[in-house]
């Protein structure tokens, strides 16, 4: 099979790029012996008029203009049928809108993708204003529609492809987000670690808000307060250390030093902590759960299909308060043979779905279908 994967911004070569998804997405190509050729990275900027359209957006409205500009979709459209036609791949895989929203030719294509920006909006304000929120729709919403299949990560999303786009249910494929670590990092086997005091928590993210470090903060400090000693460990976010809470700042997945930092917080933690008012498809709860450490959440966007209740974590109702986290918080410190079956199946849970060597799989088993059915 020869497929041209197209990128966007970032180099798929590059394991630091983004969120490492254009690498781990790539690699899974490489390493099932597809022939791939990638088309990009691009300059996104966008033409003159879109980048003064952009600047004067911003400084009327204070908001983030599109992510995406028509220009940068057109002309990747015009390099994408000139590499078709040169390279002639069986199939074209994407992460992208830019990448098929002016696309006309006749080789079936993949595109993968978290969310509809439309639901995405619908749950949780970006700060792109409507006008931003409008030409970041039309795009994605002309690649959705001329996308022959859809991976996403989660039924929620899914949900969400079928009732805002009419998308036929069997254009769409589901599997949780893997995580996106390389395999020497991920041990053979877990530790035996048991929920003795301090608890240990962990939160990971870049965006204190959306990731909703508050409630995290306010989880810790409850805890305490209650007689029940915790410490709350913050990646990916500067701040101030105060009592029960340790900020570490961001880590480069390409430094190896850093890298063995970065998931020694996952080895130590009772718990990751993910109190997200709003996410699609949660890479961290994956990575966490390499290490068997499991997952304490709640059911916004696409986090219940990335956490399994029960399984690798707890996945609380939607938009729970800190008082919900704490009370289950203590329901696993008063039962810990259900804290030790909880890391097992966490841990069982990521050899099963939640790493690239299965994912990659699932893709190969998607990519097939779409070429053989393009042949029919």
């Amino acid at each position: 099979m020869k497929v041209l994967y197209v990128a966007y911004k970032h180099d798929p070569l590059n394991p630091h790029g983004g969120s490492g998804a254009d690498y781990q997405l790539y690699s899974a190509l490489v390493n099932n012996g597809i022939q791939t050729k990638i088309l990009g990275p691009f300059d996104v900027s966008g033409n003159a008029i879109e980048q003064l359209m952009a600047r004067s957006y911003t400084k009327m409205t204070k908001n983030h203009y599109t992510r995406f500009h028509y220009s940068v979709a057109k002309e990747v459209a015009r390099q994408l049928e000139g590499t078709v036609e040169s390279f002639r791949p069986q199939v074209i895989l994407t992460m992208y809108p830019t990448s098929l929203a002016y696309y006309r030719g006749s080789v079936p294509s993949v595109y993968r993708v978290d969310t509809t920006y439309k639901a995405a909006f619908r749950h949780y304000k970006y700060g792109h204003g409507r006008i931003g929120q409008r030409l970041m729709e039309d795009i994605q919403n002309k690649a959705l529609k001329r996308a022959s299949s859809i991976i996403t990560h989660s039924s929620w999303a899914a949900n969400c492809l079928k009732e805002d786009l009419g998308i036929p249910e069997s254009n769409i494929h589901v599997f949780p987000n893997p995580a996106a670590l390389p395999a020497q990092v991920i041990p053979t086997k877990i530790d035996e670690v048991s929920l003795d005091l301090p608890i240990r928590l962990l939160f990971v993210g870049r965006d204190p808000r959306r990731k909703n470090l508050d409630t995290a903060i306010q989880v810790a400090k409850i805890l305490n307060e209650k007689g029940t000693s915790a410490r709350l460990t913050v990646c990916g976010i500067e701040g101030r250390d105060c009592p029960y809470i340790t900020y570490v700042g961001t880590f480069r997945k390409d430094d190896p030093k850093q890298l063995e930092q970065y998931t020694n917080f996952y080895r130590s933690a009772h718990l990751l902590i993910h109190p997200a008012v709003f996410d699609p498809s949660p890479i961290v709860t994956s990575e966490a759960a390499a290490f068997g450490t499991p997952t304490i959440t709640n059911a916004v966007g696409g986090i219940a299909t990335s956490v399994k209740d029960g399984i690798s974590g707890v996945v609380l109702p939607a938009n729970s308060p800190a008082e919900a986290y704490v009370a289950e918080i203590k329901k696993l410190i008063n039962d810990p043979k259900r804290y030790t079956r909880l890391r097992r199946t966490t841990r069982k849970r990521f050899e099963d779905e939640l790493n690239w060597e299965v994912a990659g799989q699932k893709l190969m088993q998607i990519l097939d279908t779409v070429v053989n059915d393009a042949c029919t």
